[in-house]
């Protein structure tokens, strides 16, 4: 029956961990890899799987491998929308608010002389594919999927931690192999050139997407090769602390192709740029499917990895370095019991990215980020105290002195128990751009504050952002949506969620296979 309308229960979005690499497993009991086509892969356990299907080849042959198991249906032939009986490699990207996608289409007219109208339109460049989405905060897994590096602040712990529920570890937890320990947020966006495919699932009206029963009429919006071009948060007395991002992608596919017992499979929606012309999948490659398998969407994953709903302006603490004399601020903003209050709290990292082009590259070869890369960070805040001898001239000569914050977002802890951190963000090398003060009749004086902040290389620890986030593998229903990547055993690395994130959602080059 056709749907009346779609509401906001019939509709999540899911993150794979890469664009033109592997989507999904075929799953079973055991592990038994052997190559889909191109030559036999031979393992002596553990899991050096993961490697081999992420392999090193070159050409057509390259990173085309998938995994056969014990007692497994066959791998399903290309008929129309029916694939394969694999685990999909997404992960449905928790306390999303809002979805907002389009796409504009760039063709040119063809016209000659002696008609009026145009003879026909062909496209001369991409086609313009936006994705907006925007969340509670939590844990910091959605940054983490998304390919922020969780490093920990530079000058604390951030080395990997003996016991990743002391809460004093380091950026992420011990398993997470692909994270750079104190190295900043940004890292990874700087040398990644494929993206990751983003698919929005719309189960039938009156029907929520978790635990829903996949039937022939259920809908998958692919998106092939998003980039990340801005991430946004913001903190506001009053409001949920919440991020907004937005990401551009080469491609866009609408699927129905929903069975009882496959999920929601089809052909992914990734373009690779490595070949010349782009093109989609052939058929005879493995990479070319995607699967939303059913436990993805069972109750067992239920409201995903976070054990908190979301967290509360009320837990959230903003501290900033001491205050020097030549500092720029005219009021106090520093880690003193007398400093500003504050209200709210945002900040912006904008990774636009310049199309590299040749001729018999339609997408173009690469997709790199503009640089300088500069980010915004506001705060606004209660005025309590001026600051003595400043003089804005003072600026005019010598270097502006640059300031550090850390933002910390913490669990909800009871009375006499200490806060235990969800997410830590540090900034550092934040310069003041301008201060603006506003005050009238009833209300208080509250002044805005906006520095700026240039995000250095890798391996620079005075400047850009630093994250830390209390992700965890812990959650048993969570691992049993992705028991194909179970091998047994009650260790952190032997639980699928784990070896999900840490295997397959690489970060920088790391995901560019």
């Amino acid at each position: 029956m056709a749907r009346n309308r779609i509401i906001y229960q019939s509709k999540a979005l899911f993150i794979a961990p890469n664009s033109t690499g592997v989507q999904q497993i075929v799953g079973g009991k055991g592990f038994q890899p052997v190559a889909a086509e191109y030559g036999d892969i031979n393992l002596a356990g553990g899991t050096d799987y993961f490697n081999n299907l992420k392999s090193s080849q070159t050409g057509e042959g390259a990173n085309q491998f998938q995994i056969s198991f014990d007692n497994m249906d066959q791998v399903q032939a290309d008929a129309g929308t029916v694939m394969q009986t694999g685990s999909g490699l997404m992960y449905k990207l928790d306390r999303v608010q809002n979805l907002d996608f389009g796409f504009t289409i760039n063709a040119q007219d063809i016209n000659e002389m002696g008609r009026l109208a145009r003879l026909t339109r062909i496209s001369n460049e991409p086609p313009t594919v936006n994705l907006d989405y925007s969340y509670y905060i939590t844990d910091g897994l959605n940054e983490r999927l998304m390919g922020f590096n969780f490093g920990g602040i530079p000058g604390t712990l951030h080395t990997p931690p003996v016991d990743e529920t002391d809460p004093q570890y380091g950026g992420s937890p011990k398993w997470d192999t692909q994270m750079v320990s104190g190295a900043s947020a940004m890292s990874g966006f700087l040398t990644e050139t494929q993206g990751q495919n983003y698919y929005i699932v719309t189960t039938n009206e009156g029907e929520d997407v978790v635990g829903a029963t996949i039937s022939a009429t259920d809908n998958v919006i692919a998106f092939g090769n998003g980039f990340v071009t801005n991430y946004e948060l913001n903190a506001t007395v009053g409001e949920l602390p919440t991020a907004n991002i937005s990401v551009e992608c080469f491609n866009i596919k609408s699927t129905t192709s929903g069975t009882s017992t496959l999920g929601l499979s089809g052909i992914s929606p990734g373009v690779r740029t490595d070949v010349e012309p782009s093109t989609t999948f052939f058929a005879n490659n493995p990479n070319r499917y995607y699967n939303i398998h059913s436990a993805l969407l069972s109750t067992n994953l239920g409201d995903g990895e976070p054990t908190v709903g979301a967290l509360r302006p009320g837990d959230i603490t903003v501290v900033a370095d001491a205050q020097a004399p030549g500092d720029d601020e005219f009021i106090k903003v520093d880690n003193s019991t007398d400093t500003a209050h504050v209200q709210s709290f945002s900040f912006s990292v904008p990774l636009a990215r310049t199309v590299l082009s040749r001729l018999g590259a339609f997408f173009g070869y690469n997709r790199i980020i503009d640089v300088p890369l500069d980010m915004e960070v506001s705060l606004s805040v209660f005025a309590t105290e001026f600051r003595n001898n400043k003089d804005l001239f003072d600026v005019l000569c010598g270097d502006q002195p640059s300031r550090e914050f850390t933002v910390t977002l913490n669990n909800c802890a009871s009375a006499g128990e200490t806060a235990i951190p969800a997410v830590k963000y540090n900034f550092r090398g934040a310069i003041l751009t301008s201060e603006s003060h506003s005050v009238d009749i009833g209300g208080n004086e509250t002044v805005d504050l906006t520095y700026s902040i240039q995000i250095g290389g890798a391996n620079d620890t005075s400047n850009g952002l630093f994250m830390s986030g209390s992700y965890t593998s812990g959650d048993q229903a969570l691992n049993l949506a992705y028991t194909g990547l179970c091998s047994g055993g009650d260790t952190l690395l032997a639980q699928g969620f784990a070896n999900l994130v840490s295997q397959f959602f690489g970060i920088g080059t790391g995901r560019n296979y």
